[in-house]
C-alpha cells in the first residue's frame, strides 16, 4: 500500500486544530477537502468525529473513505434518528383513494378555509396564492433558528408581488397578515401531530431536533461540511459544541435562494485554507482564480486545457438555468444526439402543464409555484417582459410547443455513462466532476449597464460550474467577456 504524504496546507490544519477547539477550513474547488479531513481524524484516534456532510450523496461517498472514529451523516439523518421515525408515514402521501392532506398551495387554502382576496382592477389573488404563502411561511420558520412561528417568516418577495400585483399590503396587523400567520400556525402544529394526516417535510423533523436543544455530546469533535451554505437552524445546532471544525468556501456559496447563509464568514475562529487544486490543472485554476479574484493553484501533473474540447468524447454542458438546458436539449435530441439531463424533469413538466392550465382558464389544474400567484394568462404575460424564465415559457405555450418538449424529454438516455452529453446545471454540479466541461451562455454576469454584477452568488455559480471541469474546460462568450472585464484577456 502506497503511504499517503500530506501536503502542508493538510499539516497546518492538524496543527491549528490542536491549538485550538474551534477553526474553520476554507477549500476551494477539488483542494483535496475530504483527504485533509480524513488525515485529521486519523491523527486523532482517540477522538470521536461527527461529520455532517452537505447532502445524502457526499455522505454515502464520505462514509466509504472515513475512518472508524467518524460518524458520517447529514443533519437530516441526524434528526431522522431522533423524531423522524414518528413522523416518517406523513413524508409521503397516502396510498389509495385522494385525501387532501395539504400539501400544496390549493389543499392549504381548502383544509383551513383560505379564502381569494379581491384585489383593485378587478384582480383576485387565489386561494391557492394565499395557501402558497402559508405553505412558504412554515418553510421558512422550519428553516430557521427562531423557537416560534411569526410575521417575520412570511417570504418577503410574497409580501412583495401582493402590494405590486394585486395592491394588497400585507402587515402583521392587517386582517389578511393575521390570518396568514394564524394558518401557518395550525399548519406547523399538524405536521408535528403524528396522528394528523396534513404531510410533513424532511425539515419538519429537522426543526423538531433543533427545538430540543441537542448537545451533541456524544462526539467529542464535530465537523461540518459546506459550511458556507448551511441555514441559522444547523447553525445554532452547534451552540454546544466545543470542538467544531467547519469546512467550506465562500465563493461556493450558491443556494441563498433557498434560505441558506454563508456562515462560515460569520464564524469568528482561527482559520486555514486549502488552495491547491487535485481536480485541474494550472490553465483551469487561473480561470477559476479570475473569477474569483483570489489564490487557486493548479495541479502540476494535470494536463488541463481551456478553450476546446473534444466533441468524439462525452462532455457536460452546464447551465445557469433550467428553462435553457430544456431548450437545447430539445435540440440535441432532435439532431439525435444521446443526451443525459441531471435535473428533475417532472418540474418542468408541472411547469408546462400549468402555464397551459393558465391559459385554458382551469385554475384548479395551476399547480407549479411559479404559476400560483398569477389570476390570468395576461398577467403572467405583462410580467414575462421583465423574466426571462417566464418569457420561456410564454414562448413555448404561444407556439403550441409544449407536447412536441414533452414528447422529446421522453426520448433521453437513462443512464449517464452511457451518454454522449451531459446536461446540468450549476446548482446540480455542486460537488461534482467532469473530465470535460463546457459553460453555457445563460450566467448572468453583467448588470444592466455592462458592468460586472454585484451579486456574489451569481460570480460564485460561474466559479462552481467552471471549477467543475478536470482535463477541457470550453468557456462562452459571456464567460469570455466577463473575464476580459477582470483582466483576463482570452481572445
Amino acid at each position: 500500500m502506497t503511504k499517503y504524504t500530506p501536503t502542508k496546507e493538510q499539516e497546518d490544519i492538524v496543527k491549528l486544530f490542536e491549538k485550538h477547539n474551534k477553526i474553520k477550513v476554507v477549500a476551494r474547488s477539488g483542494a483535496g477537502k475530504t483527504s485533509s479531513l480524513i488525515h485529521l481524524t486519523k491523527c486523532n484516534p482517540d477522538k470521536t468525529f461527527l461529520y455532517l456532510a452537505f447532502n445524502k450523496s457526499m455522505a454515502v461517498e464520505a462514509s466509504t473513505k472515513m475512518p472508524e472514529n467518524v460518524a458520517v451523516m447529514t443533519t437530516h439523518a441526524l434528526a431522522y434518528s431522533v423524531y423522524g421515525r414518528d413522523i416518517a408515514h406523513k413524508l409521503v402521501r397516502p396510498a389509495g383513494r385522494y385525501v387532501n392532506v395539504a400539501g400544496t398551495g390549493r389543499e392549504i387554502a381548502l383544509y383551513y378555509g383560505l379564502k381569494a382576496q379581491k384585489c383593485r382592477e378587478d384582480k383576485v389573488a387565489t386561494q391557492a396564492y394565499m395557501g402558497l404563502i402559508v405553505r412558504d411561511t412554515v418553510a421558512k420558520f422550519e428553516r430557521s433558528a427562531d423557537l416560534s412561528l411569526h410575521f417575520g417568516h412570511i417570504p418577503s418577495h410574497h409580501i412583495k408581488d401582493l402590494k405590486e400585483r394585486y395592491g394588497l399590503v400585507l402587515t402583521e396587523k392587517s386582517t389578511l397578515g393575521k390570518e396568514l400567520i394564524k394558518v401557518a400556525t395550525l399548519l406547523w402544529k399538524d405536521r408535528i401531530d403524528e396522528d394528523s394526516i396534513v404531510l410533513a417535510s424532511h425539515d419538519t423533523y429537522l426543526k423538531m431536533y433543533h427545538l430540543s436543544d441537542p448537545t451533541l455530546e456524544e462526539w467529542d469533535v464535530v465537523l461540518v461540511d459546506e459550511y458556507q451554505d448551511t441555514t441559522s437552524l444547523v447553525m445554532d445546532l452547534f451552540k454546544h459544541t466545543k470542538k467544531l471544525i467547519a469546512v467550506g468556501d465562500s465563493n461556493q456559496s450558491i443556494y441563498g435562494w433557498r434560505g441558506a447563509i454563508n456562515a462560515l464568514e460569520t464564524l469568528d475562529v482561527p482559520e486555514t485554507c486549502l488552495t491547491k487544486s487535485f481536480r485541474f490543472g494550472e490553465d483551469i485554476a487561473k480561470i477559476g482564480a479570475a473569477i474569483i479574484g483570489k489564490d487557486l493553484v493548479g495541479n502540476e501533473n494535470i494536463d488541463s486545457v481551456v478553450g476546446e474540447i473534444n466533441y468524439d468524447h462525452p462532455y457536460t454542458v452546464i447551465y445557469r438555468k433550467n428553462l435553457t438546458l430544456i431548450d437545447d436539449a430539445v435540440s440535441l435530441i432532435s439532431q439525435g444526439q444521446s443526451v443525459f439531463l441531471n435535473i428533475d424533469t417532472r418540474d418542468f413538466i408541472s411547469l408546462v402543464s400549468s402555464a397551459r392550465a393558465l391559459v385554458d382558464g382551469s385554475k384548479t389544474k395551476v399547480k407549479h409555484d411559479l404559476i400560483i400567484p398569477y389570476s390570468s394568462w395576461g398577467d403572467l404575460v405583462s410580467d414575462s417582459k421583465n423574466n426571462n424564465e417566464l418569457k420561456r415559457i410564454v414562448k413555448i405555450i404561444n407556439e403550441g410547443r409544449e407536447e412536441e418538449i414533452l414528447e422529446m424529454l421522453g426520448n433521453t438516455c437513462t443512464n449517464p455513462e452511457h451518454c454522449d452529453i451531459l446536461l446540468t446545471t450549476a446548482h446540480k454540479s455542486k460537488g461534482l466532476e467532469y473530465p470535460q466541461v463546457e459553460l453555457a451562455d445563460d450566467f448572468e454576469l453583467f448588470d444592466k449597464k455592462g458592468g460586472i454584477t454585484d451579486d456574489q452568488q451569481e460570480i460564485n455559480l460561474a466559479y462552481v460550474a467552471a471549477t467543475r471541469a478536470k482535463y477541457n474546460l470550453k468557456l462562452s462568450d459571456v464567460f469570455v467577456d466577463f473575464l476580459a472585464l477582470k483582466g483576463l484577456n482570452l481572445k
